[in-house]
């Protein structure tokens, strides 16, 4: 199992919580986890070029950031 979390970056409270099995690839879990107000996102390596895939073209402006 992961637990993929959203939080708020300039508070650190939790926003989105979204269990998945541990063999479902991280960016699955995105749409669940942002909120679009987002102006900035970090993540690992498995969150990178989101706006590259059909569900979240219309995320332009939210690039990950490697935390």
């Amino acid at each position: 199992m992961k637990m993929h979390i959203g939080v708020d970056n300039n508070f650190g409270l939790t926003h989105s919580i979204e269990t998945t099995a541990a063999n479902v690839h991280d960016i699955v879990a995105t749409d669940k986890l942002l909120h679009n107000e987002e102006q900035r996102v970090f993540g690992d390596a498995g969150y990178l070029d989101i706006q590259k895939r059909d569900e979240h073209k219309h995320r332009n402006a939210v690039s990950v950031k490697l935390s």
